[in-house]
């Protein structure tokens, strides 16, 4: 039992906090996230981190916890009235980005409850978000609870745009908000279509079909892009997101291809304006009487405490935000599908809240669409668990176009009829299987790393740091390798908060470090690929017949996936057994070529239509919708 404690979230609040402290003997510290603890040790303050309250049972009640609140909430009863729009549940918007938002929740809240009843404070000094949990969990008010300013409010993963730039090997990183993104995006895109002449002109336009390519990125689709040329159709590009047009080879591929690009805005009138307006209105009424609904508060509780009134202002401002946005993307994308002659779309990410809008409305204009596999599922045993966490939703009218017989028993097994499945391969690396004969070893290893887990264990403290430390010392034996060089790839979607690059360049401050890199250029001249977790990238080495290694970093992985026990990668655990598994592989050719063909077998038998799907899916579209 201490007379107080000091509860720290981020690294912003930490002075304030601390000035507060008369007598260390006397208050214990407690971080609440990495950031915090990171700060809190440069500084040399003596803190326990919030983890240290938190066991194995805890955990599992946050991971349950996090997934039955945050898909589940939008479909109440007594809730989900409010939230209707055009036979859309506007909840349903929210599940890309909500596990994200109520991971670090929950969490906060266990750790209090967890908190207080071991420590048993007289005092406790907090952000304003945990003072208001400490609050709610002792209502009897035993406990004086002091506010200190924090800027860490909880938000949603795209409310904050990460913009890479490689300087020199060097990775920089600007965050910028999502408002400021979009205005970026609005001002290259119109830059871009009026220097280039690559906007769709609807007054111009011939009285051919037109097949909608939503989202896609042209750079890593240009033999689609090519295939679909030759169908003599208008090829579309709908980027709501990102530009479709940011480097020089995106630009090339679409002007090759005679694409166009599109935006919603451009269907955007004063008439319409005011529709909109109107009908925002009206959902921000209707919110505001759902937040005063007792439903939401019996809801959204842990242990007979209802945190609902900590996060409520938060939670309705981010839920109209989304709500607004998602109201105009519907009204603009009426008047899209009444003016075009959409023959059908194309959808990568069909679980993102703009393509949900954009299906949502083609599918009562009766247009078609075809969800592209864009990546190496995992296959874990827990479905139900993997298609909430990984986002793989079935969606009804919807043809799912898959990359071979693999994904397609995972897919049957998640709902998804087989009368909506197309096995074409993968268009995407097309361009893969034609360039591997080019491929050299130049002597480099490639490492590349990305996410944790979108479990407990992606915000867990100790998690991190041992995370940290692999990536330390998979470093110091990559570099200390002979006649080798270092190259790091970071996952392009990485949106961790917590810097890692500092750790790479304290080993070796030359060690160059990409995210937006095309992993083409990367990986065609490298000796091996090392992957700290699974990732579509151990498919994409191996169809360069490039061999792999691959950590197992996550204990919550179920490493039973066949890429995994075919043996197709070899799994390590320790930084010992890396050492080894890298010597083998860059300097035992028996060890190295016995790899390489069990690789080579994986892709046989996870891919069809090698070099050649994009020719089969274009196709398939003239054969079905044209």
């Amino acid at each position: 039992m201490v007379d107080s404690l000091v509860l720290i979230e981020g690294s912003s609040e930490i002075n304030e906090a601390m000035s507060k402290i008369t007598d260390y003997n006397k208050n214990k510290v407690i971080s609440f996230d990495m950031t915090a603890h990171s700060a809190l040790s440069k500084l040399g303050i003596v803190h326990e981190k919030v983890e240290n309250y938190i066991d194995i049972n805890d955990q599992n009640l946050i991971d349950k916890l996090v997934i039955d609140k945050s898909h589940e909430w939008y479909k109440q009863e007594g809730i989900s009235d409010f939230l209707q729009f055009e036979n859309l549940n506007l909840g349903s918007l929210l599940e890309l980005e909500i596990t994200s938002y109520f991971l670090p929740i929950m969490k906060n809240f266990v750790g209090v409850i967890r908190i207080i009843e071991q420590e048993k404070p007289l005092l406790i000094s907090a952000s304003p978000l945990l003072a208001s949990m400490i609050k709610i969990i002792d209502k009897n008010n035993k406990i004086v609870v002091q506010s200190h300013t924090a800027k860490i409010t909880a938000s949603l993963v795209l409310d904050r745009i990460a913009i890479s730039i490689n300087i020199g090997g060097k990775l920089f990183t600007i965050w910028i908000s999502r408002n400021l993104a979009i205005k970026i995006k609005n001002i290259m895109e119109s830059l871009t279509n009026m220097i280039f002449n690559i906007k769709f002109n609807l007054h111009s336009a011939s009285n051919k079909k037109s097949i909608m390519l939503i989202d896609f990125n042209p750079m890593l689709y240009g033999d689609l892009l090519k295939e679909l040329l030759r169908l003599d159709k208008n090829v579309i590009l709908l980027n709501e997101r990102r530009p479709a047009v940011w480097n020089l080879q995106s630009l090339k591929n679409v002007r090759q291809c005679k694409c166009k690009v599109l935006r919603l805005k451009d269907f955007l009138n004063p008439k319409l304006q005011s529709i909109i307006i109107n009908k925002q209105n009206e959902l921000q009424t209707r919110i505001k009487e759902m937040s005063l609904n007792n439903k939401l508060e019996e809801y959204f509780s842990i242990a007979g405490h209802s945190f609902w009134s900590s996060v409520k202002e938060n939670f309705v401002s981010m839920c109209l935000e989304r709500f607004n946005e998602a109201i105009e993307r519907f009204e603009l994308s009426k008047e899209l599908f009444e003016k075009i002659d959409v023959a059908c779309m194309l959808i990568l990410y069909a679980v993102a809240p703009e393509e949900k809008v954009i299906i949502h409305v083609a599918q009562r204009f009766k247009i078609p669409g075809l969800i592209l596999q864009h990546g190496v599922y995992p296959q874990i045993q827990n479905t139900e668990r993997s298609r909430i966490l990984f986002n793989i939703i079935p969606l009804t009218d919807i043809k799912h176009v898959l990359w071979g017989k693999e994904t397609q028993e995972y897919f049957l097994q998640l709902g998804v009829k087989d009368d909506d499945i197309v096995l074409v391969g993968s268009p995407r690396h097309d361009e893969f299987f034609r360039i591997k004969i080019k491929c050299k070893n130049r002597g480099f290893i490639l490492l590349a790393y990305g996410y944790i887990s979108e479990t407990y264990l992606g915000i867990d403290t100790n998690a991190l740091k041992q995370y940290e430390n692999l990536l330390r010392e998979v470093c110091k034996i990559s570099v200390n390798i002979p006649n080798k060089k270092l190259i790091i790839k970071m996952h392009p979607g990485q949106s961790i908060a917590y810097d890692l690059n500092h750790i790479i360049h304290a080993v070796n401050p030359s060690t160059p470090i990409y995210k937006t890199q095309y992993i083409l250029d990367l990986m065609k001249d490298c000796d091996v690929l090392v992957s700290l977790g699974p990732s579509t990238i151990l498919l994409e080495a191996m169809i360069l017949d490039k061999p792999t290694i691959t950590f197992a970093i996550d204990p919550q992985w179920y490493y039973d996936d066949k890429i995994f026990k075919s043996g197709a990668t070899l799994l390590v655990k320790t930084p010992k057994d890396f050492e080894d598994a890298l010597n083998n592989v860059l300097f035992n050719s028996e060890f190295r070529n016995e790899l390489l063909q069990k690789g080579k077998k994986f892709v046989n038998e996870y891919l069809i239509n090698h070099g050649n799907s994009s020719e089969f899916l274009a196709s398939f579209i003239n054969d079905h919708y044209l």
